[in-house]
């Protein structure tokens, strides 16, 4: 509770906390060496397994959801870096130390599914096995790509997205042309193997070349095939959505500044903030689409419910949500909600 708020009032440090838990009733007022005390010894593993079982319950439950032709999650990282002197558990690059988030994110819940913990020189393509795709398509950067990843998710029979490197070479080329040149910014639609001699794919797959909203040249292999090029291209510039999490991340909820210098203090950070990113994605797809008379962004509504600046509306809908929310869970509890 004590990362939840500190994450999204973007408290500085532990000494800073200590002097603004006095006006947080939820939350006992203790000295920063009692919170950095236990910080420290708090598995953060114990956090990411209430991420990941939230992460269960609030994808399925839904109500904002954007429209693709199938269920889409983007594969990324972010790193944040700090002092050497800070993590030596983790060096980064010269000066600096640092970790990386691995996220796997879906994009048309614009909520996560799973998050992975790795140290800032950890490669991305190392990680990509932990992450279970289940029916999900899955849009990774070129950093999560190997040409025995395209065999390996095409056999366990999952789809996939992803970013060739521009070293990829390809052969044995056969022209797909499904697209309209006139009405797109598709290049190239053909099927094909991947690399060549002994690193070569076994399966042909399909590559598809398009222009980026900035005039770059982006070209994806995929095992897609019944889609046309302009919307497996769309599929692909869906991917940005999880770099608009991570930015919200870091500038809203406080993920660049760590308070400790522990690995259990630190994860356990960072998995709370994606936590209260969570919760407060999931309550605005729950609530927006029934508001009236309110218009609010994403980020005018996180901050809202932090500092208790709602409209009415939107007060009087959050109250309803979590009265009947509590009812589901506990129907013998007699519920008493107020504005707080």
């Amino acid at each position: 509770m004590f990362w939840l708020v500190a994450s999204s009032k973007q408290w500085e440090n532990y000494r800073d906390s200590e002097s603004k838990l006095t006006n947080e009733p939820d939350l006992k007022n203790v000295d920063y060496t009692t919170l950095s005390k236990k910080a420290s010894v708090i598995p953060y593993e114990a956090v990411k397994a209430i991420l990941h079982r939230l992460a269960k319950r609030m994808n399925r439950k839904t109500k904002r959801a954007l429209k693709f032709p199938v269920s889409l999650a983007a594969l990324d990282s972010t790193t944040m870096t700090v002092g050497k002197n800070q993590l030596p558990w983790a060096p980064f690059h010269g000066d600096r130390s640092g970790v990386k988030m691995h996220t796997l994110f879906r994009v048309d819940t614009l909520l996560p599914t799973q998050v992975e913990e790795s140290k800032g020189l950890t490669h991305d393509a190392s990680v990509a096995d932990q992450f279970a795709h289940q029916l999900i398509t899955s849009v990774r950067d070129r950093a999560y790509a190997t040409i025995k990843d395209f065999d390996a998710l095409h056999q366990a029979e999952k789809s996939f997205l992803i970013r060739l490197k521009k070293s990829m070479y390809t052969q044995k080329r056969h022209s797909l042309k499904r697209w309209e040149p006139e009405e797109t910014n598709v290049i190239e639609d053909y099927t094909a193997q991947i690399g060549k001699g002994s690193n070569q794919s076994e399966e042909r797959f399909r590559v598809v070349s398009f222009y980026d909203d900035e005039g770059n040249t982006i070209r994806v292999v995929t095992n897609l095939m019944p889609l046309s090029a302009k919307v497996i291209a769309d599929l692909y510039k869906a991917h940005w959505q999880v770099e608009l999490f991570y930015r919200f991340l870091k500038q809203h909820l406080n993920m660049k500044r760590f308070f400790g210098p522990k690995p259990n203090a630190v994860y356990g950070q960072l998995f709370c903030a994606i936590i209260a990113y969570m919760l407060l994605r999931f309550l605005y797809n729950q609530l927006s689409p029934g508001w009236a008379f309110t218009s609010l962004t994403f980020i005018n509504f996180a901050r809202g419910l932090i500092f208790n600046t709602f409209p009415i509306e939107a007060i009087d809908s959050l109250a309803l949500f979590l009265h009947e929310w509590r009812q589901r869970s506990n129907p013998n509890r007699k519920i008493v909600v107020n504005q707080r």
